[in-house]
């Protein structure tokens, strides 16, 4: 059946620009009232009708963008001189104020906790506005360095190739001069170690104090210093890390701070202790004297890197009960005590001497060495049975007394005789912990009731508060790394800035205005192109890069009508390709943080720490617990390798950020440009002129770059509380630094991992969901390629005063004055008696390239319907119609 013929008659509806808004408007004929109408709103829009300067010429544009890389250029200077000045400044305080110093890692401060902590994010603050301004000025210089200019595109579309607009691109570096490639891989390289370790600069180190825990009665007597023995005076300064005097003065002046239960529990029952020291456990119980201490605990330092011991599993004498346990059973709290003091022996026989120096522990049981006793047959001799009976009860540290008449009992022996003639030699005693045997084990920790004392209510407490020894450190080494790589950017930038290449087009406004001035011959008669179109076209002499017009084998340009594309969806304005890598390394990302969030809640729930939301949220974010602490594989963790660990999640993140925002940046930059088929607006150019607009910062609309950054500054936050760089200071019992109590590793934190897991699937749903979103036009979408943006622009019909680019644009189709707008075109072309309603449009596989075939023919023999962009009028283009 035959279909209508598509004209361009007068019978057809005629579209144009309406005032008071944007937008198409029937126009049925061109009146005298008509005329002086789109007269009047074209002189709203004219250079000298407006209050801004009118700004021309190329020399201008040019001075424009150099003054742009220049303005960079200083603005990074400025950041190199204030990194100087801040690294002077710390360095001449840290080796000025501190001794000991290493160039690795100085202290710029020690003392309270809170500063400390306080001072690390201030300058952590100062540390990421100064990268964003560096870093925000580089990619400003990569991306002029990176933008062609109009003779490159040129060049490129001669050689039927194509180049990108707008966004980065590895196709624009191959055609740039050797000069801009060296310049932008070395602003590329500088870039990484600020992503990677400038964050790192300044830390906190976290100071946590070793204390012992004793008993007294509410009565005790602390002005009572005389009657003691020399065993019990003597274990105060290894117990204490105080002479007897001292602590009782400290006592009696009450230079000791009294606590409830409450607050005893609170402040202690922390993995990390800081600010405080000795802990006095007050009973209200009858205990056997009021004017001596009974030992309770010495806490040890948190093992690495998962501690199976707390350091308050003193309060309950039980694995994995937490502050809120010990809390809810505070009105019953007891704890047990063990002997102040214990002697120690050394055993002489005839078949040998040997100590309880060399008592080793496993389970409740503890061994002594002796050599001949070391293989495992030996023990079934009754030799080697006695020593083993002597060795567990010799290391529980009884009493001389209590040891002699274990040895005199014969029924403990195979042989009595070595027993009962065995010399017992004292050389020396032992102190709190020192003098119990125990060990910890799945229940809790075990103590022999020859040594255990008793078990007493908590009435009160007695806190020693001592200063805190949390530490502000900055790296030297990182932050000559940062100065040099700043550098680096600075002497690129001002290079970058020496550049002589005209009109630059560092985004599509750029590229439309240029063409729009001069119209690019080698595009001519090729206004269906689009990005896809040009991927695929069947005519394409290459793929990827080429055009489907290659002069070199073509005299002269041949017209090959085609209808205009159907409607797209936003993600159809970014390559396939591009999706593909994009979508690949966001799943990575999510796939291994769900894995390392799995091996964080299964250690936990491993060392029985609770892992349900609410405990999560109490470990709460960047804050480091015995529970929480990366294990590495190998021993003895270098800072370097730590802060490596901790900020690499950061430079994925940026790239992942680089590939979301190019995403959003195109689909809406082609949303933007699709707008000028629906509305008519003065172009968006880097440099306005006249009437023109200036670009948006980072090339996306405010309503979507402010909530970004936002997003993306706090996901940047969340990933640095996820897993971030630890360092651990032990202090002893005196306040001197355990050389073997400090711990370099990574923390981790559940409860940040998965916020910021969350934000960033919600932040790829959002962008995914704008991919769904429908254009509302035919238009075909040229997306960042040149050559797609240069066919749409040639408007055909030149303004008398002044080009297109000046005035309010739109696309449509084109209405030419001279052709006759009620002539139909030609049923035959080429002499084969083919029409218009002889071509099938079915079966081809790409919308964009649904050409017919044959049907070529010179310009001078027949116009066919034609769309651009224009200052002039312009219809809606007609779905069915061919178009070149």
């Amino acid at each position: 059946m035959d279909r209508p013929t598509p004209s361009l008659g007068s019978e057809k509806q005629r579209w144009g620009w309406r005032l008071g808004g944007f937008g198409y408007q029937q126009v049925h004929h061109r009146s005298k009232e008509n005329v002086n109408a789109n007269s009047y709103m074209m002189d709203r829009w004219r250079p000298e009708n407006r209050r801004e300067p009118v700004l021309s010429s190329e020399q201008d544009g040019n001075r424009k963008r150099t003054k742009g890389v220049l303005l960079c250029a200083w603005g990074a200077t400025t950041v190199l001189i204030v990194n100087i000045i801040l690294t002077i400044i710390a360095a001449a305080r840290a080796y000025s104020t501190y001794e000991g110093q290493s160039f690795g890692s100085a202290i710029l401060y020690q003392g309270s906790c809170s500063r400390s902590k306080n001072w690390a994010t201030g300058l952590h603050f100062v540390i990421n506005i100064l990268s964003t301004l560096v870093l925000a000025a580089s990619n400003y210089s990569m991306q002029s360095l990176n933008a062609p200019s109009r003779q490159e595109v040129d060049n490129a579309h001669s050689r039927g190739k194509w180049l990108d607009i707008g966004t980065p691109s590895w196709r624009n570096l191959r055609v740039a001069g050797k000069r801009r490639r060296i310049l932008w891989s070395l602003l590329l390289a500088s870039s990484l170690p600020i992503h990677l370790i400038y964050n790192s600069a300044v830390f906190h180190s976290i100071g946590t104090n070793l204390y012992s825990v004793v008993l007294a009665s509410a009565d005790f007597d602390y002005s009572n210093l005389a009657g003691h023995t020399v065993d019990y005076e003597d274990c105060f300064v290894p117990t204490l890390g105080m002479k007897m005097t001292d602590f009782y003065t400290q006592l009696s002046e009450k230079k000791i701070e009294k606590l409830t239960k409450e607050q005893c529990i609170d402040l202690y029952a922390v993995d990390y202790l800081a600010g405080r020291g000795t802990l006095v456990l007050v009973t209200e119980d009858a205990v056997a004297s009021n004017d001596s201490f009974q030992f309770v605990e010495t806490t040890i330092p948190a093992e690495y890197p998962y501690s199976p011991v707390e350091n308050y599993q003193w309060m309950s004498g039980r694995r994995g009960r937490n502050k809120e346990a010990l809390l809810a059973a505070v009105d019953s709290w007891a704890v047990s005590t063990t002997r102040w003091s214990a002697p120690e022996f050394k055993f002489i026989t005839e078949i040998g001497t040997f100590s309880q120096t060399t008592c080793t522990y496993a389970d409740s049981d503890g061994t002594m060495d002796f050599g001949r006793c070391d293989s495992a047959e030996s023990w079934d001799t009754y030799e080697c049975s006695d020593f083993s009976t002597l060795s567990k009860y010799a290391c529980q540290l009884p009493p001389e007394n209590a040891l002699r008449e274990y040895l005199n009992n014969e029924s403990h022996w195979y042989d009595s005789s070595w027993a009962t003639n065995m010399e017992i030699e004292r050389i020396g005693q032992r102190c709190g912990d020192n003098a119990t045997s125990m060990t910890y084990g799945e229940t809790g920790k075990y103590v022999n009731p020859l040594v255990s004392t008793g078990t007493y209510t908590i009435d009160h407490c007695l806190s020693q508060t001592v200063d805190d020894r949390c530490q502000l450190i900055f790296s030297l080494p990182i932050c000559l790394i940062v100065i040099i790589c700043n550098m680096i950017k600075v002497g690129c930038m001002f290079l970058a800035a020496n550049d002589d290449r005209k009109e630059i087009f560092l985004t599509i406004g750029d590229a439309m205005s240029s063409f729009l001035k001069n119209p690019d011959p080698t595009t001519a008669h090729r206004c269906y192109l689009s990005r896809s179109g040009v991927n695929s076209s069947p005519d394409s002499t290459h793929r990827g890069g080429s055009i489907p017009y290659d002069p070199a084998e073509h005299a002269s340009p041949l017209i090959t009508p085609r209808i205009l594309p159907g409607r797209r969806m936003w993600m159809q304005a970014v390559s396939v390709g591009r999706w593909t890598l994009a979508i690949l390394w966001f799943v990575i990302i999510i796939i291994v943080t769900a894995i390392f969030l799995s091996i964080a809640i299964d250690g936990l729930r491993n060392n029985r720490v609770p892992y349900d939301l609410d405990a999560l949220w109490k470990i709460g974010f960047g804050t480091p617990t015995t529970s929480s602490l990366v294990a590495f594989p190998t021993d003895g963790t270098t800072v370097a390798q730590a802060l490596i660990v901790a900020n690499t999640p950061q430079l994925i993140l940026s790239i992942a950020y680089f590939f979301y925002n190019s995403l959003l940046t195109s689909m809406l930059l082609t949303a933007e440009y699709e707008s000028y088929a629906r509305n008519r607006n003065p172009l968006r150019v880097s440099w306005p002129e006249g009437i023109q607009r200036s670009t948006y910062y980072l090339t996306l609309p405010y309503w979507y770059s402010v909530p970004l950054l936002i997003a993306s500054a706090f996901l940047h936050w969340l990933v640095s509380q996820s897993i971030f760089y630890t360092e651990i200071r032990t202090f002893d019992i005196q306040g001197q630094m355990d050389p073997s109590g400090r711990t370099i590793t990574c923390g981790f934190s559940p409860i940040a991992v998965i916020f910021a897991l969350g934000l960033g699937i919600v932040m790829i749903v959002f962008v995914l969901g704008l991919g769904m979103i429908p254009f509302r036009s035919r238009m075909p979408l040229a997306g960042n390629c040149s050559v797609a943006i240069s066919a749409a622009c040639h408007p055909l019909v030149v303004p008398e005063d002044e080009d297109h680019s000046l005035k309010p644009i739109m696309w449509g189709e084109v209405r030419l004055p001279e052709v006759n707008s009620s002539a139909t075109p030609p049923t035959n072309f080429n002499g084969r008696g083919t029409s218009f309603e002889d071509v099938s449009f079915s079966g081809l596989s790409n919308p964009d390239t649904k050409a017919t075939e044959g049907l070529y023919q010179d310009l001078d023999e027949v116009e066919y319907p034609h769309c651009s962009f224009t200052s002039g009028e312009v219809v809606e283009p007609d779905p069915h119609k061919l178009y070149a």
